[in-house]
Parts: structure tokens; C-alpha cells; sequence
């Protein structure tokens, strides 16, 4: 049984009609779309839905799709009210990937335990803290209610260099050899907090920003008003490299990206977010950014993730992973393999452009693109290729790393091929296939098919009906 609840009104009773309801699509490479449908009430219901309302479908219980009135319409033909609804998760192609949209949400890790006093030793650069259970490289936060030394800034994070248990020093940046020197004593009360570097750090072991994807997805939601919830994929390996002849397998809290690159995807230079978000610049770059659900969408694909509103709790989401891969037609696997074949007619060629100096993301000077990870296969002749800059980062988990840092970020990375696999395969498909399904489920069970012609580049919803 199917409901359909408009501001937290059930008026299934009164709906003659109804689209499919599209609450798992995906495109051909796997990536989410985010569909609306429509329905139809009679003359006679007396909850006349309003643009902006909330649109809550359940099915046999369960929540599995979350909407908003985008339209009211009148056919007083059948007597009927045509009503449009839009996916709320759209709420997230309105918002473009930026630091002027998403810096401060992601740099707000300062922890919730209560703030402890502490005083500055000018002549030693030391702080003192008794008791403060900090050890190198952990990240902290200063305020005052006076002033603090020259050389420290409030809300900053700083890194650890531990003395004893009761004296610590400050370091610009993780892991580096000096500490910083205070040039004025200060003046009124001090106190100091943890940051948790292993969610968002400032200035890591390559003196840049880093975030790891679980804050950046989590995150992004924020800024869009919505609520996601991590927490049934948190542990699962989503990639596995070998350092220094270990094994180590990265889940969604182990990769990361640099923050500034992030700000840069799709632009076609290197370059700090300062210039690309200046409203002043000759350039315009705002052609050129993605939107925050582009990048949701990409991810959930590249990974095998779904989205599941989380049942009773409206705006927000749980992200799953299937333990079963989607399927095609002919059985064959669609998603999360590796394997690429070289395609009839003029192949293929896949590349990256990026620039692999860290440092070119900290200044407003433009720095060119070089294409990395370049590979052809057949002839060539069909470029796949991801936005510029976008390069995911695997955090150092090595015996004794500390939290938040990363691995030689000119070696260790999400490989290109890894990352493009789903796309790979969907132009494997197209060039041999004129159709092919996807059949994909949530965890309630819930089945929904698509029909892809390949040919018309379109694809349909091939599930069932839902009954009211």
C-alpha cells in the first residue's frame, strides 16, 4: 500500500492518479538522478495542496521518496487538480560547490566538550594547560576574552608540538619543525579546545587542506538545508592500496580531497577560490562550477551508494551501499568492477587534467592543467573524462601517522580508471547494446527497473504501478 502525505495530511483517499514513483533512478554510468512525478486529486478533496508544500511518499510503511509542490494545476475537464511534485533533493543542484557556500560549514569542527583554561609562557613559546591529554599533531582552537599573544589568532587551528603533560608548543602546520614564536604576552583569560583534524585539517603534513568525504558529504547536505546520515557505510571499504608493502583498505572517512582543489573542479586552471569566486574578475568561472548534488550524484555512482530518506525524519537522508551489484539484462555486472574493454569502433581515450603541485590551489595566479593518467584503448577516437582537478587523497594510515594526514599526494590517489569505471561500462554498453536495464532495490525491497535505449540516449521506468 501506497500513501501519499501532503503537510503531514494523508489525501491518498482523494488521488486519481498517479506517476510511477521514481525513488531509485540512476543515468548510465550509475550516478543518481533526483526526478519528480505527479499526481492527481479530485474536485472534491478538501486539502487543496500549495506550492512549496511538503510531499511525503510511503510505501507499505516506509518512507521512500521526499518532495516538494512545484505546481497546482486545474483540469476541469476530468475535474481533477494536477498536481507537480520536485524531488527535494534538488534543493542541492541550486547550490554550487564553493567556499563562499561551503568553507565554513566544513571547517566547523571544534569539539562540543567545554572549553579549558590555559595561559601563554612568552619567554618559553609554550602554552600552559595542566593535565591537557594533547599529543603531537592534534589540532586546537584559542579564544580570549582579552587579547591573545601576537602570533595567535582566534578560532585558528593550530597543531600540537606535546612538551609534557602539563606544556605544549604551537606549529603552524602539522608536523612542522619549529614552533610558532609569540611576540606580545596578551592580556585577560585564555581558553583552548580540541579540532578534529581527522574530519577537516587546515594545514596538514603537505601544508594544505584536507576533508575527508564523509564531513564533505555530510556536509554539503548541511548547506543545502538537509540532514545525511553516514553512519551504515562509514566502515566499508570502498578502496584498497598497498604502502610500503601493507595492505590498507580506505573507507568513506580515510579518503579525502584537498579542500582547494575541491573549490577548483571543472575550472580550467589551478588557482585559490579567491579568484575564482571574486565577483570583480575579468574571468568569469561561474559557467563552469558544478553543483553540490553533481558531485553527490558522481559519488554515490563511482561507490554503489544509494540515498534512503530516513523513515520519520523529513530532510533527511541515509546513505546505503548495495551488497549485491546491479545488473543488466544478460547478468552481466554494471557496477564497481575494473575491467575495461576496448570498444568497437574508434575506442576510447580517458585522462585527467589537473595540477598535481598542492601549492598551485593556494594562490590567485592561474597555473596550467596537465593531463594525467592518460590511457587509449581501440583507437582512441572517444574522450571520457572527469571535471578538471578533482583528485581523490588517501589519509596516512600507517602505525604512529597522526589523524588527518596524507599520503605523498603525488603517489598515493584514487586511480583515474577506478573512478571512471561505471562510465566506462556504460559506453561499453551503448556501443553494443541498443537497450539495456538496470534493475536496482532498496533495502526494504523495493524494486525498480529502467529501460535504457542507448541509441535515443533515454531511458524509462519499467517497474510497477503503485496501487492507492
Amino acid at each position: 500500500m501506497t500513501s501519499i502525505i501532503v503537510q503531514s495530511l494523508d489525501i491518498s483517499d482523494f488521488v486519481t492518479d498517479c506517476d510511477q514513483i521514481p525513488f531509485l533512478v540512476r543515468n548510465q554510468d550509475l550516478s543518481l538522478v533526483a526526478e519528480g512525478f505527479s499526481f492527481s486529486i479530485g474536485f472534491s478533496s478538501l486539502n487543496l495542496p500549495s506550492v512549496g508544500n511538503t510531499v511525503l511518499v510511503k510505501h507499505n510503511g516506509i518512507d521512500v521518496y521526499q518532495g516538494i509542490v512545484k505546481s497546482v494545476s486545474s483540469d476541469h475537464n476530468q475535474l481533477v487538480y494536477r498536481i507537480e511534485v520536485e524531488n527535494i533533493l534538488l534543493r542541492m543542484e541550486d547550490t554550487m560547490v564553493s567556499f563562499e557556500k561551503l568553507g565554513s560549514f566544513f571547517s566547523d569542527v571544534v569539539s562540543p566538550d567545554p572549553w579549558q583554561t590555559c595561559s601563554f609562557i612568552r619567554n618559553a613559546n609554550s602554552v600552559y594547560a595542566p593535565n591537557h591529554r594533547l599529543y603531537d599533531d592534534e589540532g586546537v582552537v584559542f579564544h580570549s576574552n582579552g587579547s591573545l599573544p601576537g602570533g595567535i589568532n582566534p578560532d585558528t587551528v593550530y597543531y600540537v608540538r606535546r612538551l609534557d603533560p602539563d606544556y605544549f608548543q604551537l606549529r603552524e602546520r602539522m608536523q612542522a619543525g619549529s614552533a610558532i614564536l609569540f611576540t606580545t604576552d596578551g592580556s585577560g583569560d585564555h581558553e583552548y579546545n580540541y579540532a578534529d583534524v581527522s574530519e577537516w585539517n587546515y594545514r596538514d603534513n603537505e601544508n594544505s587542506p584536507n576533508i575527508n568525504l564523509n564531513r564533505t558529504l555530510k556536509q554539503m547536505f548541511v548547506a543545502c538545508g538537509l540532514i545525511l546520515d553516514t553512519s551504515a557505510v562509514e566502515s566499508t571499504t570502498l578502496y584498497s592500496r598497498n604502502v610500503e608493502g601493507t595492505n590498507y583498505s580506505y573507507d568513506i572517512r580515510s579518503l579525502c580531497l584537498d579542500e582547494y582543489m575541491l573549490y577548483c573542479l571543472n575550472i580550467d586552471s589551478a588557482m585559490l577560490y579567491t579568484k575564482i569566486d571574486d565577483p570583480d574578475s575579468s574571468a568569469d568561472f561561474s559557467f563552469n562550477k558544478i553543483s553540490i548534488w553533481d558531485f553527490v550524484s558522481f559519488l554515490c555512482g563511482m561507490f554503489g551508494f544509494i540515498l534512503e530518506p530516513s523513515n520519520g525524519y523529513w530532510g533527511k537522508f541515509r546513505l546505503l551501499k548495495r551488497t549485491t551489484p546491479f545488473s543488466v539484462s544478460d547478468d552481466d555486472v554494471t557496477s564497481l568492477i575494473e575491467k575495461q574493454k576496448a570498444k568497437d569502433g574508434g575506442g576510447y581515450t580517458i585522462y585527467m587534467k589537473r595540477n598535481d603541485l598542492r601549492s598551485a590551489y593556494k594562490t590567485p595566479t592561474e597555473s596550467e592543467l596537465s593531463e594525467y593518467e592518460k590511457s587509449v584503448a581501440g583507437g582512441g577516437k572517444e574522450e571520457i573524462t572527469l571535471w578538471n582537478n578533482l583528485k581523490i587523497l588517501l589519509r596516512d594510515k600507517r602505525p604512529g601517522a597522526p589523524a588527518g594526514a596524507v599520503l605523498s599526494s603525488s603517489s598515493y590517489f584514487v586511480e583515474l580508471n577506478k573512478m571512471l569505471s561505471n562510465q566506462l561500462l556504460a559506453y561499453n554498453y551503448d556501443m553494443n547494446r541498443k537497450e539495456w536495464f538496470v534493475r536496482g532495490s532498496f533495502p526494504s525491497g523495493d524494486v525498480l527497473e529502467l529501460k535504457i535505449d542507448a541509441v535515443k540516449n533515454q531511458y524509462s521506468i519499467i517497474s510497477e504501478t503503485y496501487d492507492f
